[in-house]
């Protein structure tokens, strides 16, 4: 296998529930990168990065690659690595309504049964509910510092992404090098719905969790995207915030207040 194409790479480090699946999703339709099969590999965090192991995530190392990782934005490690590792690379920061960010991020932990509510799923998961819906902290000390003159950030909002006149996403593609036919919009995928056995759900996702470095990419990758398996698992019932979680919210929106001003 030819060694890691690092010349032009694209890495998405959007905020969890900010469109990372549904990117994912349409640029690996594109055929003209070469991806992880499993999103969110994480490697990118380690101090002791090697472009051999980080080549093992990947399949077609002849071509151009991109990773999308929701998890990159809240640390310092990834955006050195990138420095050091990678030629001109781009980095797209994806953003969304800071409420509609921590609803939707409530929402999943739901979904996969490890929260009842928005206190306990602040208490556990506070970078996932918190940290990284500070988007101006992180892009002014995480990202800014270690990047060269070469790279690029792109910083885009997901509602603009979706919007219906495409004129974002479509523009975002040919900053990409990817030349779209047509002004289109970023479809939205993976909305949180209700598990059928919320149990289950979760205890298969701490099995995956530790095993998804073990077993073969493709094949956790094929578990998770299948249509049959998700069918098995969740209803196509939506999950309901009341009033009163939804309220929850502005005891914590003073942390998010200047992040609209990056």
């Amino acid at each position: 296998m030819p060694e890691l194409n690092t010349k032009d790479p694209v890495f998405f480090v959007g905020a969890p529930k900010a469109g990372s699946t549904s990117i994912h999703m349409a640029l690996a339709q594109t055929g003209l990168f070469n991806y992880p099969a499993l999103k969110n590999s994480h490697y990118l965090i380690n101090q002791d990065f090697s472009l051999e192991e980080y080549s093992k995530y990947f399949s077609s190392n002849d071509k151009r690659i991109f990773e999308i990782d929701q998890n990159l934005s809240i640390h310092r490690q990834p955006f050195i690595n990138i420095g050091r590792f990678f030629d001109a690379p781009i980095i797209v920061y994806v953003t969304r309504d800071p409420e509609a960010r921590f609803i939707s991020a409530y929402k999943w932990l739901k979904k996969m049964g490890l929260v009842n509510s928005v206190g306990e799923a602040v208490d556990k998961y506070w970078n996932w509910m918190v940290e990284h819906g500070k988007y101006r902290r992180n892009i002014t000390s995480n990202m800014l510092p270690y990047l060269k003159a070469e790279e690029k950030l792109l910083v885009v909002r997901f509602e603009e992404l979706v919007a219906d006149d495409g004129a974002t996403f479509s523009e975002l593609q040919r900053k990409l090098g990817i030349a779209a036919d047509s002004v289109t919009s970023l479809e939205f995928h993976n909305e949180s719905v209700k598990a059928r056995f919320p149990a289950g759900v979760k205890y298969l996702r701490l099995l995956l969790n530790r095993t998804k470095h073990l077993l073969p990419h493709d094949l956790i990758a094929s578990i998770r995207d299948s249509a049959a398996f998700k069918r098995l698992l969740f209803r196509s019932e939506r999950i309901n915030i009341s009033d009163a979680e939804r309220k929850s919210y502005e005891e914590f929106s003073s942390l998010f207040e200047v992040e609209q001003s990056y």
